[in-house]
């Protein structure tokens, strides 16, 4: 398999201007645009990027946005810049990407049952001790693979008023099925670097 130094964007409703990207951002895609690798489980370029903080994430967005010849979306403090840009790469919103990975009212990512998860998730019941290959698993209708277990995947989403706490979704490779299930979800301080705690970004708007 060839190492992708890129990654697809998958338009999921044909008459709404917004992408995602099929896979969590790989730790080749990460290399190419930022010069480093964080991982905790380097040696195959095709597992997700992990140990990254949602700054991390952000940032990796405005870097992407600036080789692509694209405005910023984030200021440093993770404030967005331009509420109407809807070209740059940026990450989901919570909202976003439920509606990205609960396919046809699904209760998990591709699949309304838990026992053909394992089809579409690498997550606690596979017994595995790290991530593995994106698109090893099966993606959901939309063509988007890993949106539960592998890693779990910054959202811009901020979680309460007060403090620097990030919504966290999908969930990993060590995690339950529990946290997989449709409006489940996790949060943690945005400086948060952790194994199994990756990102997805997207572009453009879920409004027409």
């Amino acid at each position: 398999m060839t190492t992708r130094t890129y990654i697809n964007m998958i338009r999921i409703n044909p008459d709404v201007d917004f992408w995602v990207s099929d896979t969590p951002v790989t730790q080749a895609f990460y290399q190419k645009v930022m010069g480093n690798n964080p991982s905790t489980y380097p040696g195959e370029e095709e597992r997700p990027v992990e140990s990254v903080s949602w700054y991390s994430a952000i940032t990796f967005c405005n870097k992407l946005n600036e080789a692509r010849g694209l405005k910023a979306y984030y200021d440093d403090k993770g404030n967005i810049l331009d509420v109407f840009n809807n070209t740059s790469f940026r990450l989901l919103t919570q909202e976003e990407w439920s509606v990205a990975a609960y396919d046809k009212n699904n209760l998990y990512a591709g699949t309304n049952t838990v026992n053909n998860l394992n089809k579409f998730a690498l997550y606690r019941r596979q017994n595995v001790s790290s991530t593995q290959k994106v698109k090893t698993y099966k993606p959901n209708s939309y063509g988007l693979y890993d949106m539960c277990g592998n890693v779990w995947e910054w959202v811009h989403t901020k979680y309460g008023i007060r403090g620097d706490k990030r919504i966290l979704m999908g969930g990993g490779f060590d995690t339950s099925n529990v946290y997989m299930r449709k409006g489940r979800y996790g949060r943690d301080d945005a400086t948060l670097c952790s194994h199994n705690v990756g990102f997805r970004i997207c572009q453009g708007s879920l409004l027409k």
